[in-house]
Order: C-alpha cells, then structure tokens, then sequence
C-alpha cells in the first residue's frame, strides 16, 4: 500500500510523466512501496517464488516491476522503502528515477503484448523470441527515468542546471558510471553483461541530449576505449527509441550485436 502522504505525490508523477512523454498510453498500474521485494513479489505472483530464491542480489534494487498473468491485470512496481529512505536522508530524489524507469518497463510490456495480440503475459516474459524486446526495453527505461529524473528532481542533492550539471556530469557522474559499467560488465553470462551495456547506453543517451557537443559516438570511445562496438548499437538505438520505431527492426537490433557478441542459448 502507498502511505497516505504519498498517494497526491504519486498521482502527481504520473501526471508528469505523461505530461513528459505525451506518446505513452494509459495502463493498468500500482505503486506499492516495501521493505521487501521478493516477499511482496511472491505475495503477488507465488508461482515466481523458486526463481526469486535464486537470485536474492535482486531484494536489495531500488526497485521492481511484477507483471500480472494477464495483461488485463493491474501490473505492480514496487520501490524499495529501505532505499527511498536511504536517497532523500543524502538529499537526493534518485527514487523517482526509479519509479519512472520501472513505468517505462511496465509501458514497453503492455504495448508490446497488445501489439503482439498476446492475452497473457508469459510468453513475453519468458520465450527466448522476445530476448532483443527485453534488451531494448533496458535502454528505453534507463533513458526515459534518467531523463525524467535529471530534469525535474535533484540527483545530487542539489537541482543543477545549465553550466552547473554539464561539469557535475562530465566530470564526476560520468566517470562514476563508467566505473560501475566496467566493474559490472566484468561480472556475470554474456546476456548479464549485455543488460549492462544497454543500461550504460541509455545514460549516455541522455548526456547526448543535454549536452551534445560534450557527448557523442565517438565521445563513447573516451570513456571505454575498449568498446568501439557499442558505437554501433549507439547509433541504431538512438534511431529507435519508441516501441513504435523499434518494433518490427528486433531482427535489426540482434544483427548489430551480431557481430560482436556471442549470446547464450
């Protein structure tokens, strides 16, 4: 359940996400704030309780998305309260990144299941056929929750803006994220790495807007060197951006990652 205090906030975001991004449709969805991802996980989907189990890494996010059986049903995000706590005491609303990245996610499962004229959402979640739909969605959810977040709510504690937030980005955040991008990218499967590149990719997506004389393809390469592939993917990601434009071209997506890439069965 959403503490009173919170539900007006919470309608509020919603308003300003839509309001941010005028293309996204009206769903099903409930925002429910816990200490407890997988225990509140596995009280709304107990089927997934196995799966939860291995991988307990996964109670400590910010937050999550649980899809319901069917897409007629209201799909949950939960935000962890432990974190929420743990952001604003620092002076930060990171939170709220979260939240409209974990809606984003929730927005790409339900338009793609309709699109797909799919009544249930198993085969979206677990058939390999979706895999480039799940890797997409990864960039498109970075992208939009960084872009909701750096443009209305304080990252850092403080709401920066114009020459401010260029020199916080370029010389303290970016470095930053690509430390952890080149730490958790050395972890893991192969199609564990990719999930962090695309998060990767869609954060820098982001500084190329605010900033596209700073950041660029060939910027990329400033910052990993030993990655020119993602170049590519870069540039055919930016090119497809909405569900809308990617859908159709996931064939596309998987010849890029192709070439440099060797992916899991």
């Amino acid at each position: 359940m959403i503490p009173d205090m919170l539900h007006e906030f919470i309608n509020s975001l919603f308003l300003l996400y839509h309001k941010t991004f005028i293309d996204s449709p009206i769903i099903p969805v409930e925002i429910i704030f816990t200490d407890d991802l997988n225990k509140t996980h596995v009280e709304l989907r107990p089927e997934e309780a196995v799966m939860l189990l291995q991988d307990n890494k996964q109670n400590d996010f910010n937050g999550r998305m649980v899809i319901p059986a069917s897409i007629n049903d209201t799909i949950h995000i939960l935000l962890n309260t432990n974190r929420v706590n743990e952001y604003t005491q620092n002076g930060s609303m990171t939170w709220i990144g979260t939240f409209a990245h974990e809606f984003t996610h929730a927005i790409d499962f339900y338009q793609m299941a309709r699109l797909e004229g799919l009544e249930l959402y198993l085969p979206l979640e677990s058939a390999s056929s979706y895999m480039m739909f799940h890797q997409w969605t990864e960039y498109h959810a970075r992208k939009c929750g960084y872009t909701f977040l750096r443009k209305y709510f304080e990252v850092t504690g403080q709401l920066l803006q114009g020459n401010d937030q260029r020199q916080y980005i370029l010389n303290t955040e970016a470095p930053r994220q690509t430390q952890l991008f080149e730490q958790d990218y050395r972890e893991g499967s192969p199609n564990k790495r990719l999930y962090f590149v695309m998060q990767y990719l869609g954060r820098f997506s982001v500084w190329m807007d605010l900033f596209p004389q700073e950041f660029d393809e060939l910027k990329l390469l400033h910052f990993c060197p030993d990655a020119y592939w993602m170049k590519d993917l870069l540039v055919f990601l930016r090119k497809h951006e909405t569900l809308d434009k990617i859908y159709g071209h996931f064939d596309e997506l998987k010849d890029v990652l192709t070439e440099n890439w060797t992916f899991e069965e």
